[in-house]
């Protein structure tokens, strides 16, 4: 389990290494007893508000204000040279982590109650120090600084925060996408932002969802087409295949025509040969006939002649 927040953690690295350098600067100036108790007790007091917070409200509010404290402490550590007030705008930079303007108000709030009253407190001669030299002048310099840097984090914490909103939209978006057995889900892109680069990724997805919509109709009407074409294919094959029978019963008749007109050509010659038989039988009765004639007419006329023979006798 993650104990503290990421954005957290990054506050707590800064306050500690504030908390190092007022160390730092306490070793080379007055010493580091105050520096080493009240700096503990300021990173102890962080550590408790990033555990209770875990980056909600009372990490935005008091780990500004306590960082910036710290930031106090090595000021007054560093005995008010100028060097040590960049670490004003090297903090009050890291609380955009949060992307909130929260934060960015609150330190500027601290550093400002600080340098306004720690100037006092050291004009009057009290012990904590700003300045290497106090002066209320130099009090609204520093302010002047502070606020124009806060306006600008302020703005760039209410983008970061947007294009970090977005990018949290698309990430989570992206893992509903893909689901675990690898398939699409395009309702994930069904949702609104006011990013204009996420709207954009969000529209082409959406055009990306209706080309698969028409892809799959138009897949579903080839396959609608194919299992016609398949079908018309069987009944094709099925007509095919009963043309091959009829040409193969066509096949076999063209060869019983043909033997039977094999057979019928054999009789015609045969036939014809009985007929030239026939005729000739015929031709020999006729000559048969022709001397049976003959000698009919001979045997007439000689019975003619007897006639007469007797007749004179």
């Amino acid at each position: 389990m993650n104990t503290f927040n990421d954005d957290d953690k990054s506050m707590l690295g800064a306050i500690t290494a504030l908390f190092i350098a007022a160390l730092a600067y306490g070793a080379a100036n007055a010493g580091v007893g105050a520096p080493l108790v009240i700096g503990g007790l300021l990173l102890a007091a962080s550590v408790g508000v990033a555990l209770l917070g875990r980056g909600g409200g009372l990490s935005r509010v008091g780990l500004p204000a306590l960082g910036m404290a710290m930031v106090g402490l090595l000021i007054h550590a560093a005995r008010g040279h100028a060097e040590a007030h960049f670490a004003v705008f090297a903090f009050l930079a890291c609380t955009v982590v949060y992307r909130d303007a929260l934060p960015v108000i609150v330190a500027a709030a601290t550093i400002a109650v600080h340098h306004l009253s720690f100037n006092y407190f050291q004009q009057w001669g009290w012990g904590p120090v700003c300045f290497t030299e106090p002066s209320l002048g130099k009090v609204l310099e520093h302010a002047a600084y502070v606020v124009a840097e806060a306006v600008l984090l302020v703005l760039l914490a209410l983008r970061a925060r947007r294009d970090f909103a977005a990018g949290e939209l698309l990430a989570g978006m992206a893992e509903k996408l893909v689901r675990a057995d690898g398939t699409v889900d395009f309702s994930a892109v069904h949702v609104q932002t006011h990013n204009a680069r996420a709207q954009k990724l969000i529209s082409a997805l959406q055009q990306v969802e209706r080309s698969i919509g028409e892809v799959r109709l138009s897949a579903e009407s080839i396959g609608t087409a194919a299992q016609e074409i398949a079908a018309g294919n069987t009944d094709l094959s099925h007509r095919t295949e009963q043309g091959a029978g009829a040409l193969q019963q066509t096949a076999s008749s063209m060869v019983q025509i043909s033997a039977t007109v094999r057979q019928t050509a054999e009789s015609a010659r045969t036939a014809d040969q009985l007929a030239n038989s026939a005729a000739s039988v015929a031709q020999r009765g006729g000559a048969v006939v022709a001397q049976v004639v003959s000698t009919m007419e001979d045997i007439n006329t000689s019975s003619r002649k007897i006639s007469d023979i007797i007749g004179t006798i």
